[in-house]
């Protein structure tokens, strides 16, 4: 044990400083989750992590500063060098994630809640965010377990960071005998008269009396004429329920206008050559 006042100082120094590094960490994140809402499971283990860390460094400096420890600690670490490594191999992955998902949960690039979508097969909403893993649920309410190291590396597209708005890309074909102009003003009708159509106008396009919902004609195809309209909706959920509703309703009133919607056509031949023989 030390003898002398000057050799407690540090030791007493490190206990102060980890309590009051203690405080600050909890002053940080308690303002932190009041300005920006971090909360969760995540943000409650880096919290606790840096706990560990602060701890960790005052027991190093309180054992270093006392000699009798200080020699078993490093006799303690000469014999566990060879384990450490052996152990960093073998959970390296597990760190990989880890490290992810301190990412994941500093730097926001999705939060519980939100509608991400990874690829064609996988769209959800962000159900949790650990350390390890991410719980994606999915739209036939199964849920999705994805490693954070997974989670990093995808290209993830996000309907709700910022800005859930969607601008839906409607399109429907039509035939080339299709009265083109009748059938472009009954989409932009029955879209802005369907309750989830926003009118998303900046205060300079209404006063130029811009579309609410705007249609173009964008291609000639094969066998179609292309149509697409922007339709502005609250969220992604509200955009997909939107187009399923128009998809009904535009049906049934082309139908009533003698509208067709445009068909591949096929030219099949049955011709087989003629074969000759000789005899």
């Amino acid at each position: 044990m030390p003898d002398t006042w000057e050799e407690w100082t540090p030791i007493i120094v490190a206990i102060v400083t980890a309590l009051l590094l203690k405080k600050i960490v909890q002053f940080l994140f308690r303002r932190s989750e009041k300005q920006h809402e971090l909360r969760g499971r995540g943000y409650s283990l880096i919290k606790h992590s840096l706990y560990v860390l602060i701890y960790c460094a005052a027991t190093i400096v309180v054992i270093y500063n006392m000699p009798p420890l200080r020699q078993i600690a490093l006799s303690l670490l000469a014999s566990a060098g060879i384990l450490a490594i052996i152990l960093g191999f073998a959970a390296q992955h597990a760190f990989s994630n880890i490290v992810s998902g301190i990412f994941i949960i500093l730097f926001k690039p999705f939060k519980v809640g939100d509608i991400i979508e990874m690829s064609e097969h996988l769209m959800g909403v962000v159900e949790d965010i650990t350390l390890r893993h991410t719980v994606i649920r999915n739209f036939e309410h199964r849920r999705i377990v994805v490693p954070n190291a997974e989670m990093s590396r995808e290209v993830i597209v996000n309907s709700d960071i910022r800005d859930a708005r969607i601008r839906k890309h409607y399109n429907i074909n039509l035939a080339y005998s299709a009265n083109v102009e009748l059938a472009m003003a009954i989409i932009v009708e029955e879209a802005i008269r369907h309750p989830l159509c926003i009118d998303n106008r900046s205060p300079e396009e209404i006063a130029a009396e811009a579309p609410i919902v705007e249609i173009k004609l964008i291609g000639l195809n094969n066998y179609s004429l292309n149509l697409r309209a922007w339709i502005w909706a609250k969220n992604a959920e509200n955009a997909f329920d939107l187009a399923c509703d128009l998809n009904l309703i535009i049906k049934k009133r082309f139908d009533e206008a003698g509208i067709p919607l445009a068909l591949p056509h096929y030219v099949i031949s049955n011709h087989l050559p003629e074969i000759t023989t000789k005899t």
